[in-house]
């Protein structure tokens, strides 16, 4: 009896690991299916998810250094930001949906995101052209703001205009 229901388990297993294989595309699949920067449609949309991934970091950063002043000194504005555009190349991937990649960036380790070599850099390179078009007045910025999501509707759709209004304040996961 113990040998015939050991039979049937490894027979199920067989059949739900085939299943789970058959239903993940490749890599190669994936990779074919990441959305192109060269397509106008899809630049605007990585450049709109990497300027909130961007405002929300310079958010978490400044805002508590910040404690209610309008602004900070530039050594302490330089040494907030310094660390900024390589931690976003680092702690950020692109989100997986339904195992294909989309053109949105996302930090949560808890979902499917695609890493590499070209998402770093181009986060980092984002980072550093945001910060080079609008250094000078970020602090203000954030300290004008109450909340991140108020921080990235200036930055993303009024200044950068990457993003809608609508589309700025929208949560990526």
């Amino acid at each position: 009896m113990t040998h015939s229901w050991l039979c049937v388990y490894v027979v199920v297993m067989a059949c739900v690991c085939a299943f789970v294989v058959a239903d993940v595309p490749s890599q190669e699949e994936q990779f074919n299916r990441i959305p192109a920067l060269t397509e106008p449609k899809s630049k605007k949309k990585y450049q709109c998810s990497s300027c909130k991934a961007f405002a929300r970091e310079l958010y978490g950063i400044v805002k508590p250094k910040l404690r209610g002043r309008p602004r900070l000194q530039e050594i302490e504005m330089a040494d907030a930001i310094d660390p900024l555009c390589r931690q976003l190349g680092r702690q950020y991937g692109i989100l997986m949906r339904n195992n294909f990649p989309t053109n949105e960036f996302s930090k949560n380790t808890a979902i499917s995101r695609m890493s590499g070599s070209w998402i770093t850099a181009y986060l980092e390179n984002r980072c550093g052209e945001l910060l080079e078009r609008f250094e000078d007045d970020l602090d203000h910025r954030v300290a004008s703001a109450s909340t991140p999501e108020q921080f990235q509707e200036v930055l993303c759709a009024t200044l950068d205009k990457s993003c809608g209004k609508k589309q700025a304040v929208k949560e990526d996961l």
